[in-house]
């Protein structure tokens, strides 16, 4: 109850923070009720849990042996290890159970337990995207599911060896695999270039240093991130339009993005899918400013 009671307490400060702000509406709709609308939205190629972990293990094919292996094995860790966070809630909850029946302390593990399950439960909610990449980004917290199943085992010396052993191989092969591949790969990163150019790699990047002046600010649909950080400055303050499921975006966010093209006036503009008919049906004075020229958004001259 004291660990409900503390994390309610932390929630009740946040919300009145922003209450007082008059934000209230914005922190609910931002953290719950756009993330259940659409966030599902456009996760259709990664159906299955751990989406990719074929292809991720294919991808080990050019490594020699037994540096294969290893790569496969360490795959197959990322994808189970989220599992492992529910093993140790369950272990979890057991001891809590038995300590609330025997009126003894037993809480030690509940909090480490459902902080890793509440990390990794979107996985399994369907909802986020569950891929093997978005596995790996939180499957460390497997890692506390497991050392709260493997407690009971600390009691005693072989236990514990038993129990840390597993922990011990896999740190020695992930050490060892990234240590070869860094070596294997070494020549070949080195003969690359730098981030610019590699950025200089994606087609309508490249049109845009050719075709727009030094330092005019421009607008990307996609990858614009990168873009920005080395080739042109951006016109709008989205990074990210959606080109597909232009749901994701409100009303008042097409307008301000139209708002901020008409306000900026950017050289070029590339904006791939449904981006311009959104942005352009708001503001219909953009079809007068701009030219479309191949598959890109051209400033008219005066």
């Amino acid at each position: 109850l004291r660990i409900l009671a503390g994390a309610l307490g932390v929630v009740a400060l946040i919300a009145g923070y922003f209450a007082a702000r008059g934000a209230l509406g914005a922190l609910v709709y931002h953290t719950i009720t756009w993330p259940i609308t659409n966030y599902a939205l456009g996760q259709d190629d990664a159906g299955p849990y751990a989406a990719y972990t074929d292809e991720f293990i294919r991808l080990q094919g050019p490594l020699p042996q037994p540096w294969r292996a290893v790569g496969v094995v360490l795959v197959r860790i990322t994808q189970l290890l989220p599992l492992a966070a529910i093993g140790g809630a369950a272990v979890a909850a057991a001891r809590a159970l038995v300590a609330i029946v025997r009126r003894r302390d037993g809480f030690a593990d509940t909090l480490a337990a459902a902080a890793a399950v509440a990390v990794v439960a979107p996985l399994f909610g369907g909802r986020t995207r569950h891929d093997i990449t978005h596995v790996a980004f939180v499957a460390s917290f497997g890692l506390v599911g497991a050392a709260v199943a493997l407690r009971p085992l600390a009691r005693w010396r072989a236990g514990r060896l038993a129990a840390a052993t597993p922990f011990v191989v896999a740190g020695a092969l992930a050490l060892a695999g990234f240590a070869h591949r860094a070596a294997f790969t070494w020549k070949r990163s080195r003969a690359m270039g730098d981030f610019r150019a590699e950025v200089m790699k994606l087609p309508w990047v490249a049109w845009m240093d050719r075709n727009t002046p030094p330092g005019a600010p421009i607008v990307l649909g996609d990858n614009a991130g990168f873009a920005h950080l080395y080739v042109r400055p951006a016109a709008i303050g989205f990074t990210f339009l959606p080109y597909k499921y232009v749901a994701i975006f409100t009303d008042a966010q097409w307008r301000r993005i139209g708002d901020e093209i008409v306000a900026h006036r950017p050289a070029a503009m590339w904006l791939p899918g449904r981006m311009w008919p959104e942005i352009e049906r708001r503001h219909l004075e953009l079809g007068r400013l701009y030219a479309p020229q191949g598959g890109v958004f051209v400033l008219k001259q005066k």
